[in-house]
C-alpha cells in the first residue's frame, strides 16, 4: 500500500514540476517541525507498548486538546502514527525507524539541533545578507564557534546531553577507528575535539600500553570526564579544556587524532603537527561522501550553514586536505576506508618514526 508519505518522498525524489510541487516544499518545514516536536517531547515512546486516545495523550503531555489532535493527525499522514477512531499508536515505520534505532535521550538531542537549524534556515534571506564576520589583523575571517558550541559552553546540562549521545552515537564509528587504526607502539594520543572520549576510550581498551588526553570546550569536558569515570579506562584517560582552534594546545603526542571535526584550514592542520613527536601521525577521521544526488542536496546544505559564520567556508577534498598536510611538514599515508558509512581515515607522519615496533 502506497501512503501519502510515500508518494510525497517519491514525488520529491522526481523533482519539482509544477506550482504545486513549490507549495508543497515551502510547507515541508511545519511537517519537520511537526516530527521534531514529537521527538523532543517523547511521543513515539508514550505509545509503544499500547495506542492511546488523543484525549488521553492530550492530558498526559498537557497540550490543548484539539491542537493535540491536530498534531496527532499530521503525524498518522506522515505515516508515523496508526490512526483508528479517536486513538492513535505507533506505525511499523515509527517503530523500525526511530525507536529501534537511537535511545529516547539521543532522538531528542538530534530533534533540538534540528529544530536549532530548521530556525535558521527559515530567517535564511536575512542571514544570507548579514555582514561579514570581523577579520583578523592577517586579513582571515575569525573562527566562529557554532551555535550548538556556544550553548554547550553556557549550559553544561546541554553539554551531558551532547556528550551522552554522541558517545551513543559514535561507538560503532569508534570500534572501527580502533580496528583499523595501527598504533605501532604508540604511547600517547591527543584526541582534539573529542567530546566524551568515545574513540579514544576505544582504542584504550585495544591498546593497554595507550594514553589519551581528550581536549574539547570546558563543560564537554566535565561530562566526558563524568562518562569516563564509570569505566576501567578512566585512569588512563584526561581532559583538557580548551578551544583547540584559539587556544594553546599541549605537545608531545605519538598521535593526534581529530574525529568528525570538519575543520581542516591550512593553519589548523599545521598546529596539529606541531603537536606531534618525531614520527607521530596525525590521523583525521571524516566522511567523504560519493558526490550523488542526494548527498551532494545533503552536504551543500551543510556547506551554506558553515558560511553563514564563516563566508569563505567549502567543504575540502581529500587531495586538498592532503596538499594541506603536505605543507605542515606531513607526509601522507593511504587512505583507509571504513566499514561505517562514508567515513575514511587520513593519516599523515611527522618525519620518520622512532617508536618501537609492538
Amino acid at each position: 500500500m502506497t501512503t501519502q508519505f510515500d508518494k510525497q518522498r517519491q514525488e520529491k525524489e522526481m523533482g519539482l514540476r509544477t506550482i504545486d510541487d513549490i507549495h508543497e516544499l515551502m510547507a515541508a518545514p511545519r511537517q519537520a517541525a511537526v516530527l521534531i516536536a514529537a521527538l523532543e517531547l517523547g511521543l513515539f515512546w508514550r505509545l509503544k507498548d499500547r495506542p492511546l486516545s488523543s484525549a488521553v495523550i492530550a492530558q498526559e503531555m498537557k497540550i490543548p486538546p484539539r491542537r493535540c489532535h491536530h498534531w496527532l493527525r499530521l503525524l498518522a499522514t506522515m505515516n508515523l502514527l496508526e490512526q483508528e477512531g479517536d486513538h492513535f499508536g505507533l506505525s511499523p515505520l515509527a517503530r523500525a525507524a526511530i525507536l529501534d534505532i537511537h535511545t529516547q535521550e539521543a532522538w531528542k538531542l538530534l530533534a533540538i539541533d534540528a529544530a536549532e537549524n530548521l530556525e535558521d534556515s527559515l530567517f535564511l534571506a536575512q542571514h544570507l545578507r548579514d555582514a561579514n564576520p570581523e577579520k583578523d589583523s592577517a586579513g582571515q575571517f575569525r573562527y566562529q564557534l557554532d551555535p550548538y558550541v556556544q550553548k554547550m559552553e553556557a549550559d553544561l546540562d546541554r553539554a551531558r546531553l551532547f556528550s551522552q549521545t554522541l558517545y551513543e552515537l559514535h561507538t560503532p564509528l569508534a570500534q572501527d577507528v580502533a580496528a583499523a587504526l595501527e598504533v605501532n607502539g604508540a604511547r600517547s594520543l591527543m584526541d582534539v575535539g573529542g567530546g566524551s572520549g568515545v574513540v579514544s576510550l576505544a582504542l584504550l581498551r585495544k591498546h593497554p600500553e595507550l594514553k589519551a588526553t581528550v581536549v574539547d570546550i570546558a563543560n564537554v569536558c566535565i561530562a566526558g570526564r563524568e562518562i569516563a569515570d564509570k569505566l576501567p579506562e578512566q585512569d588512563r584517560i584526561s581532559y583538557y579544556p580548551a578551544n583547540f582552534v584559539e587556544d594553546e594546545l599541549p605537545k608531545g603526542f605519538d598521535i593526534v587524532l581529530k574525529c568528525d571535526v570538519s575543520i581542516f584550514d591550512d593553519t589548523i592542520l599545521a598546529k596539529l603537527a606541531g603537536s606531534l613527536n618525531e614520527g607521530g601521525r596525525l590521523v583525521i577521521v571524516d566522511r567523504w561522501f560519493d558526490m550523488g544526488e542526494k548527498e551532494t542536496a545533503r552536504r551543500l546544505a551543510f556547506v551554506l550553514s558553515k558560511s553563514l559564520r564563516n563566508p569563505e567556508y567549502s567543504l575540502r577534498s581529500l587531495e586538498d586536505i592532503g596538499a594541506g598536510l603536505t605543507k605542515a611538514g606531513l607526509t601522507v599515508e593511504p587512505i583507509v576506508e571504513l566499514p561505517y558509512g562514508s567515513w575514511k581515515m587520513i593519516q599523515a607522519r611527522k618525519g620518520v618514526s622512532s617508536l618501537p615496533k609492538p
